[in-house]
């Protein structure tokens, strides 16, 4: 049974094709009232299917691609840790909610049609695209552009990248460019913190010297399974937890 704490793939598949549906069916019928002549109405109709197409179409590739490698990942994490993991190699994985790619995705697709609207213009008309980009009005679109595509690199690295592996031996902390291996028997005392349903949720590990603190609202794919696991490990290697040692 899944989690309700978790985000299927095939959920964010779904609701792309119910969006796609939707607006379109929502353009046609405007079109229709907007206007009587039935072959102009039939043209933008197609193009706006084709744009919103290819922009779902992407999304979705992108989707199923960042799942098979979520899938390896966790293979290649399973047999590297096998001998450490109880349970036959059983772990848990933490893991930012998969909306949260979907604004890189999402810029990427914008990019992608930003370029080829661009060459289609300048095959028509190259010195309309120039002074376009050489004024003022060509200042806005592209300040635009920068700062999505700044932003959903920020996300891809902060959040997407983002992952914690929990095994019976050790957690596994993940960033962009960095990786952190914590045996729990390292971990002095654990806290918990209940502020509000997934939206406040605090788990604190404190260690000799530092601390790390998970957020639900960011790590939320896997964080009820998580804050289960953490309390098993607690009781398994003696740790407090929120100042005391749990039992059965």
């Amino acid at each position: 049974m899944k989690d309700k704490s978790e985000t299927s793939t095939i959920d964010l598949i779904i609701l792309f094709f119910l969006l796609f549906i939707i607006s379109n069916i929502l353009f046609a019928v405007d079109c229709m009232l907007l206007s009587d002549d039935a072959e102009s109405n039939l043209k933008l109709i197609k193009d706006f299917a084709i744009s919103t197409g290819s922009l779902v179409g992407i999304n979705i590739v992108g989707l199923i691609l960042i799942e098979c490698f979520e899938r390896i990942e966790k293979y290649i994490f399973r047999r590297k840790n096998q001998k450490e993991c109880f349970g036959e190699g059983n772990f848990q994985v933490l893991r930012c909610s998969s909306r949260y790619y979907m604004l890189p995705i999402a810029v990427t697709a914008l990019d992608m049609m930003f370029v080829l609207s661009f060459l289609h213009e300048r095959n028509k008309d190259a010195q309309v695209m120039i002074e376009f980009f050489q004024g003022r009005d060509g200042i806005f679109p592209l300040f635009c552009m920068g700062f999505f595509n700044i932003y959903g690199v920020y996300v891809l690295a902060h959040y997407c990248c983002y992952k914690v592996y929990c095994t019976g031996y050790l957690l596994e902390v993940i960033h962009f460019l960095r990786k952190k291996s914590i045996p729990w028997s390292d971990i002095k005392s654990i806290e918990f913190f209940y502020l509000d349903q997934y939206k406040k949720q605090r788990i604190v590990i404190n260690l000799e010297k530092k601390k790390i603190v998970f957020r639900a609202e960011v790590l939320n794919d896997g964080w009820d399974p998580f804050v289960n696991w953490v309390q098993d490990m607690a009781m398994r290697y003696h740790i407090l937890f929120n100042g005391k040692i749990l039992t059965v």
